[in-house]
């Protein structure tokens, strides 16, 4: 683990979220507590600050996102022939923002109400620790705009673009990863492992690098997330690969989970390769153009990624994502 690193920023995942919310006794999270100093990465417990973002909120009350169907729009004739990926994205981002925000169960009062009925689930800490990470962030008003952006934003990455343009649509997504997404910095780009990973893995297959077993063994095991759902497991990625944004500062975030740490690492490899595309690419177009672009890339703050067991609480192994220099499975 890097030392020299000052990690004030926790990110947990959703299932052991509710692992701790849950302890009857208290004795999963005074081990979770014991391994943060086993660990040593908490130096100090005052300055910890817990990230609460749209999609733990969403699954912390039951994912009722995954109820909406989203039929595909029929995209301008005019729009496809514009070769303009940018002003593609964004029409499907507006579209999927309105089904979204037209949504009564993704309503205000509808999530306060289901926030309501799921803090009573946890134990008297458990309350407590949801209102801290989760539900304080209900109290600001115009809150349910994150989530519709987020949830547009996610669609948009999953949408399936003409086969035609897949090159150019990646291209642009990759970018978005080290200058940030249009619509917000700590937006998961990490969905875009998925058709990444379909043009490296088996070209990778083809060179012996890597055998046909392991490849559709990663695709089989939803090693780059299950469509329906994985929304928190995607900024598991992003956060520990990239960094959380807070008041114009990129901060270095732990990641807890207790999803295997073969496919945190092979999540956080193929990202970390995006990341280094992103860079070329600018780099390239800087040369050949001979002009900066209007806008400095973000430098990465990469964080930890701490696997953990849902029996006990404890933190079974802790991953250093900056020393993540190939691909596992």
């Amino acid at each position: 683990m890097d030392q020299e690193k000052n990690y004030r920023h926790f990110y947990i995942d959703s299932n052991f979220f509710w692992v701790l919310c849950k302890d009857p006794k208290g004795e999963k999270i005074k081990n979770w507590n014991e391994s943060l100093k086993q660990f040593k990465i908490v130096p100090n417990e005052k300055m910890v600050h817990f990230i609460g973002t749209p999609f733990m909120l969403l699954e912390a009350i039951g994912s009722p996102h995954r109820k909406i169907q989203i039929s595909a729009p029929k995209i301008p004739e005019q729009l496809l022939k514009s070769g303009s990926i940018e002003e593609l994205k964004k029409y499907l981002y507006d579209h999927a923002y309105n089904v979204f925000s037209g949504q009564q169960l993704l309503q205000p009062e509808e999530i306060l109400e289901a926030v309501k009925k799921q803090m009573n689930y946890g134990t008297e800490f458990g309350q407590n620790f949801f209102e801290n990470v989760i539900g304080h962030n209900i109290r600001i008003k115009g809150f349910e705009t994150g989530i519709y952006q987020h949830l547009a934003f996610d669609y948009v990455q999953k949408f399936k673009f003409p086969v035609e343009l897949m090159d150019e649509v990646l291209a642009s997504f990759t970018v978005d990863i080290i200058r940030g997404s249009s619509h917000n910095w700590n937006l998961s780009q990490a969905r875009l492992i998925a058709p990444r990973w379909a043009q490296i893995g088996p070209e990778l297959v083809k060179l012996g690098e890597l055998t046909k077993d392991a490849y559709d063994k990663s695709v089989a095991n939803d090693y780059c997330y299950k469509i329906s759902s994985d929304l928190v497991d995607t900024e598991v990625t992003h956060f520990s690969s990239i960094g959380y944004l807070e008041q114009g500062n990129l901060y270095p975030t732990v990641c807890f989970t207790g999803d295997p740490v073969k496919k945190m690492k092979f999540r956080s490899g193929v990202y970390r390769m995006l990341a280094n595309d992103a860079h070329e690419r600018i780099l390239e177009q800087e040369r050949l153009t001979g002009k900066k672009l209007p806008f400095q890339p973000i430098s990465q703050q990469r964080g930890l990624i701490c696997t953990c067991d849902d029996k006990t609480g404890s933190i079974t192994e802790v991953v250093d994502v900056d020393k993540i220099d190939k691909i596992e499975i």
